[in-house]
């Protein structure tokens, strides 16, 4: 992965979120030098979905309500058994317009694309 330093990334999630695709690309971009703050719908950890049990916790940075999406240059949405419904169903959004959404397993994110 390329050097992501002076770059800022945003994570949104909730519980139920597949352990693998919050925790890998959060540790992965942090140790390419990128920013990752992790937002959830009440600004409280959340705990992911492993194996068909609750897995781990991620501490939360801020409430999703509470962010400025001028601030991160891609947004990674983690998918999961119960996560991507509860998402759909949120009613606090991020300020601003969309930069990047991307949530396709394992695949990499590229630099950052005009939408």
């Amino acid at each position: 992965m390329s050097d992501l330093k002076n770059t800022n990334i945003l994570i949104m999630s909730t519980n139920g979120f597949e352990q693998s695709e919050l925790i890998v690309p959060l540790e992965k971009l942090k140790a390419a030098g990128a920013t990752v703050h992790v937002a959830t719908p009440d600004g409280n950890a959340i705990t992911g979905w492993q194996d068909g049990n609750w897995g781990d916790s991620v501490d939360a940075d801020l409430k999703i309500s509470d962010v400025d999406v001028d601030n991160y240059i891609a947004l990674v949405l983690p998918g999961g058994q119960m996560n991507p419904d509860c998402q759909r169903r949120l009613e606090s959004r991020p300020r601003g317009g969309a930069k990047v959404g991307h949530c396709l397993g394992d695949r990499r994110l590229g630099k950052r694309a005009p939408i």
